[in-house]
């Protein structure tokens, strides 16, 4: 056995051997970080993206519900002459009743928001004239994140 072979064996170094060493070591080290630091920054525009997603989604199935619930509303207004009441709201359309002797009921249930609620209807106080469709959103408490779609608010 050769001098080197017996201090490798044994684990001693040189200081150049040493330092050697540590470069490798110190490179192995930053090319580790920087994949992480890439992975994490793959991995934050990936939950953005479907967080994007989720709202877009969000967003097109209320206007998908809201687009129903207005051609329902327009429905139960050619058949009673009004819209409901804010006493009756959109329980009106699933509770339906009878014009000229025929029983009618316009829906079997109402659809909920994304987030598992009933759609808000607020009628307008001028004779049943005119309504507000709207979801209290992802916080019912928080008025700042309701879903009102200026389309949906009839006048």
């Amino acid at each position: 056995m050769s001098v080197v072979q017996i201090r490798t064996a044994l684990g001693i170094v040189t200081k150049r051997e040493n330092a050697k060493i540590c470069t490798e070591l110190r490179m192995k080290i930053s090319i580790f970080l920087t994949f992480v630091l890439l992975l994490a920054f793959a991995l934050s525009s990936v939950v953005e993206t479907h967080n994007a997603k989720w709202i877009c989604c969000t967003e097109t199935r209320v206007e998908a519900d809201m687009r129903t619930l207005v051609v329902c509303l327009i429905r139960y207004r050619a058949m009673t002459g009004c819209y409901p009441s804010e006493e009756q709201r959109l329980g009106a359309l699933v509770q339906g009743g009878v014009v000229d002797g025929k029983v009618w009921q316009i829906m079997e249930a109402l659809p909920k928001d994304p987030w598992g609620r009933p759609y808000q209807y607020r009628a307008k106080p001028q004779s049943h004239r005119g309504y507000v469709l709207f979801s209290l959103g992802k916080y019912p408490d928080d008025a700042k994140d309701d879903v009102v779609l200026p389309e949906f608010v009839n006048e």
